[in-house]
């Protein structure tokens, strides 16, 4: 039997996904101060107060991972991805005007 158009779809999205998570979950998932990234020493010195998972949602959106690629190797739902950024807005100090993930990619 051939593969819908909508399965195949998911395949490529759940693809790009693992790839996407394979690169950078192993160092995001687990400990993302040890990252040897000018980024993540310039945001944890200006954002000391944020946790590890915040941390690592913040990596991720770096990478430019959507909310459910974050979810996937999070194991959480996309919804409370999309929570944990409005939080992380507000903890930044962010307006409603203003965009996290530019926020996060000026670093």
């Amino acid at each position: 039997p051939s593969m819908k158009l909508s399965d195949s779809l998911h395949t490529e999205s759940s693809s790009r996904t693992d790839k996407l998570a394979d690169e950078h979950s192993a160092s995001l998932g687990r400990h993302p101060n040890e990252l040897c990234s000018p980024f993540f020493r310039r945001f944890n010195a200006l954002f000391p107060q944020l946790e590890d998972n915040e941390r690592r949602v913040c990596g991720f959106i770096r990478f430019q991972f959507s909310s459910f690629e974050i979810s996937q190797p999070l194991r959480i739902e996309t919804r409370e991805v999309e929570e944990q950024k409005r939080n992380l807005k507000r903890r930044l100090g962010l307006t409603s005007q203003e965009n996290l993930v530019e926020f996060i990619r000026s670093f």
